[in-house]
């Protein structure tokens, strides 16, 4: 491999961290639940928006405790999915390298092997009910 394919990887893994690094800086639902009890702790108690705003921090906590102990990701399948990814890409890499025959095998089976991690990571990184075995129940 060239340094333009070391350089092209790097800013591939770079973006994918800062997205990562984000997603995790907003906090998701708990941060929203936390800037909910600030604006609860603002309004004048006994009027309606505070109690429409403590119904909606109680049904967004029942969501939440829901949702943390009923649903969640099958990390082992994320893994092996983003291991097929990488296998498919290597094979892409190595088909524009090769000719002939060879090229093909490597085509199809980039197609094949990214198409099967494709379809793990989408079913395995989404939240889910899942069974003992990580296999999605719904």
């Amino acid at each position: 491999m060239g340094w333009d394919t070391y350089g092209q990887i790097t800013v591939a893994v770079l973006t994918i961290g800062a997205a990562v690094l984000q997603v995790q800086r907003r906090g998701g639902r708990r941060a929203e639940i936390r800037q909910d009890l600030e604006l609860l702790a603002l309004l004048p108690k006994g009027s309606e928006a505070h109690r429409l705003m403590t119904k909606h921090i109680d049904s967004s906590v029942t969501k939440l405790i829901g949702v943390e102990s009923e649903k969640r990701r099958d990390w082992t399948g994320v893994v092996l999915a983003i291991i097929f990814i990488a296998g498919a890409l290597t094979a892409v890499y190595y088909a524009f390298q090769a000719s002939g025959l060879l090229s093909v095998v490597l085509w199809v089976a980039a197609v094949l092997v990214g198409t099967i991690g494709a379809a793990g990571l989408a079913q395995d990184v989404v939240p889910r009910k899942r069974d003992a075995k990580g296999r999605p129940i719904e």
